[in-house]
């Protein structure tokens, strides 16, 4: 029996915000779209990370709390996975 592929059950319409989306946007995208997360890109379309609602729904003040890149979780350097 073959295996099913990530290309069979992937979404293929993604919705991505880039790194310095207002976090006032990336809430609504979120709400607009029923997805887990957004990937975030960098300046060259590259995915840099990913933002879910429960990035946002840490307190600013916590470790790991939202700032744009922090919720991001975002750098430079782009995901090793994405390259």
């Amino acid at each position: 029996m073959k295996a099913t592929e990530v290309g069979a059950v992937m979404t293929t319409d993604v919705v991505t915000v880039a790194h310095g989306t207002p976090l006032e946007d990336v809430v609504r995208a979120l709400a607009e779209h029923p997805v887990g997360g957004l990937p975030v890109t960098d300046d060259e379309d590259r995915v840099i990370g990913v933002v879910s609602a429960s990035d946002l729904a840490r307190p600013r003040s916590a470790p790991g709390g939202p700032s744009c890149s922090a919720a991001c979780r975002a750098s430079a350097e782009p995901a090793p996975w994405a390259t």
